[in-house]
């Protein structure tokens, strides 16, 4: 049997027993007309005090109240408008106001009333909208998502103006209480999608979100997997751009940075200035990138397995070049592989933790000193450093640096095999790597699912098409409404 209501009256001694502790907790006695008197409690710092006093202590004192004879005048009053802020509701429930006071709002109390009514005022001390940081912008929007909340659903409204676009809101975490919006288009997305992000969400169970991984982690179905799942951007363009063609995303209250699932290989190596391109050179420039994916991912495994196993693969004078250059080197060929691959990855984590303005300057006069003096201590041999190099600057121009991440850690792996097995240790080290990503799912997606799907083919795949020409949405991802652009030409 459901316990009966509790009236205001009834919590408001707990409320304030359980907040007095902190010494920004405040209450504020008030005058409601010149007959009834209320509290007003807060954090200061988190609410705008200003906005507080203008449009709710000044309104109560105000002409309209001072006529007020009795506690159901008050109410009524209160009940139509006569405080000025618009986001104010009335309950008499504990944990929603404890809630509600932590996270920016103001709670007005009135002996006799049967709830607390609650302002929406949050403090505006935030960082303003600025470019992105870990996202360089060529072509395109200049603003990125920063840590409040409201403001990054402001950033998606703008940009999506439409009435279908559906920002669902949850709390995650018993400790932080972190708002977590999922952003859809009700008339695109698929529903089950949606679904599976709500259950995903919901079943976080957690004291605090303290960093983004928390929530990747909970939307990824295998959460072994070193690819990306999903994939995070700071940028609301791209965010917008991903919602509009079906996916879903997850905005998460105090970071700059929003998830957008499901997601596909493809979308990990096509980048938002993509379309801000001639389709010609946007689709040369991908297929580089591609070209580049494979020579970061196998060059110095290929290396490995040609100089061990097929050296009759080589022309004489190379072969010649490269046994001469290694006599003098006392590791073996996979050793040195592995040396240098894992000195450029402390070069890359050194340059990442360095402050900004001298990292870059550490990374590249750390790579030149150390190749040198490597090759001059006849402890690398320079066929060596170049392969390496070449791979490691090609892992860079992948766009998504998770992504990227996972193929510098694959890169490894493919090296063991290709020194152990050659040519072979390598092709079938790719056929293993083909079988284990096509059993990936994204949000129930298949990870591959442009390059293997039965149905309609993806046009926006190996390079780009004209705007008009790609009319359609993927069909891989089961939305509602597959049609993006109509026009009466369709090529």
């Amino acid at each position: 049997m459901d316990s009966p209501r509790r009236s205001a009256d009834e919590i408001f001694p707990a409320i304030v027993q359980k907040l007095s502790q902190s010494n920004d907790f405040k209450r504020k006695t008030i005058m409601i007309g010149d007959r009834f008197p209320a509290e007003i409690l807060y954090f200061e710092g988190v609410v705008d005090s200003a906005d507080i006093a203008d449009f709710v202590v000044r309104p109560l004192a105000g002409r309209r109240f001072l006529r007020l004879r009795t506690l159901a005048q008050v109410r009524q009053a209160l009940d139509t408008g006569g405080a000025f802020l618009l986001a104010q509701e009335a309950d008499a429930d504990e944990k929603k106001i404890l809630g509600r006071l932590v996270n920016g709002h103001a709670v007005l109390y009135v002996p006799g009333l049967p709830d607390f009514y609650i302002f929406e005022a949050r403090s505006q001390a935030v960082r303003s909208v600025q470019e992105p940081s870990g996202e360089n912008v060529m072509k395109g929007g200049k603003d990125s998502f920063v840590e409040r909340y409201r403001i990054n659903v402001s950033l998606v409204r703008s940009r999506l103006s439409s009435p279908d676009l559906v920002v669902e809101e949850m709390t995650v975490g018993r400790v932080s209480q972190t708002t977590v919006g999922v952003v859809y288009l009700s008339t695109t997305a698929n529903p089950a999608v949606v679904q599976l992000v709500r259950e995903r969400l919901a079943a976080l169970d957690i004291d605090s979100v303290d960093a983004v991984g928390i929530i990747e982690e909970a939307l990824s179905g295998d959460r072994n997997s070193i690819f990306p799942q999903v994939f995070g951007t700071e940028r609301p363009d791209r965010f917008c751009a991903a919602v509009n063609e079906g996916s879903v995303g997850v905005i998460i209250g105090g970071f700059p940075l929003a998830f957008v699932g499901p997601v596909s290989i493809l979308n990990h190596i096509a980048a938002p200035e993509d379309y801000s391109r001639h389709h010609t050179v946007a689709s040369a420039v991908r297929i580089l990138r591609y070209v580049l994916l494979v020579i970061a991912l196998v060059l110095p495994a290929f290396y490995l397995s040609i100089v061990s196993f097929h050296q009759e693969m080589l022309p004489t004078e190379l072969t010649m070049s490269i046994i001469k250059s290694q006599l003098s080197v006392p590791f073996s060929d996979l050793l040195e592989i592995i040396i240098l691959l894992v000195a450029f990855e402390i070069l890359i984590e050194a340059g990442l933790r360095m402050p900004q303005n001298i990292g870059q300057a550490v990374s590249i006069v750390g790579g030149l000193v150390v190749g040198d003096a490597a090759v001059n201590a006849k402890i690398i041999s320079p066929i060596v450093v170049i392969v390496v190099a070449l791979a490691v600057i090609s892992s860079f121009t992948i766009p998504d640096q998770d992504f990227s991440n996972a193929v510098r850690m694959l890169r490894f792996l493919f090296c063991i095999a290709s020194a152990v097995f050659g040519l072979v240790g390598l092709v079938i080290s790719f056929i293993a790597l083909a079988i284990y990503m096509s059993r990936i799912e994204s949000l129930g997606i298949p990870y591959l699912a442009p390059l293997l799907s039965t149905g309609r083919p993806t046009a926006d795949t190996f390079r780009r098409r004209l705007f008009r020409a790609d009319r359609r949405r993927p069909e891989y991802l089961g939305n509602r409404n597959s049609v993006r652009r109509h026009s009466a030409d369709d090529e």
